[in-house]
């Protein structure tokens, strides 16, 4: 179990709060500090968990693309290794947020986005915590997939 700074433990507290109220199971919360170094980040993904991000040192961009382009991204499945990351954005546009040292921000479930730090040193605190998404994908990962009976032997071999 991880500690929250004392500045952000009454937004976290009162965030789960509000979560919890909502959920038929009690969330589970998790935390990642992100060291990055200048102009760095991440490429489009998006995460199953509502996620808090609190701009701890520097400066951070994020940058969401509208939830309604969730449907129409190319993102690998379950399991493949580029799951959750958006292999073509289409034709939308991204919004863009600048995070400055002590801004937060909430990122909700399944929004894509993309991330890209200052021209100095960046430090970010992101506080994922469990969704109903989260809680379908781990139902599905544990389905059998169908075989046909017709598909060739090689088909089936990882």
């Amino acid at each position: 179990d991880g500690l929250v700074h004392s500045d952000a433990k009454p937004l976290v507290d009162q965030f789960l709060k509000v979560i919890s109220s909502l959920a038929p199971v009690p969330p589970e919360a998790k935390a990642n500090v992100w060291i990055s170094c200048p102009s760095t980040g991440a490429s489009t993904h998006y995460d199953l968990g509502y996620n808090v991000v609190l701009q701890l040192y520097g400066s951070k961009t994020f940058e969401l693309l509208p939830s309604e382009a969730f449907l129409e991204l190319q993102i690998p499945p379950t399991g493949h290794p580029y799951a959750r990351q958006v292999l073509k954005e289409g034709g939308y546009n991204f919004s863009s947020f600048e995070l400055q040292q002590g801004d937060a921000l909430y990122v909700p479930p399944l929004w894509a986005h993309r991330t890209t730090t200052g021209k100095g040193m960046s430090i970010s605190l992101n506080i994922f915590i469990g969704s109903a998404a989260e809680q379908v994908a781990e139902q599905l990962t544990t389905l059998a997939l169908p075989f046909e009976a017709s598909w060739p032997g090689d088909m089936m071999q990882a």
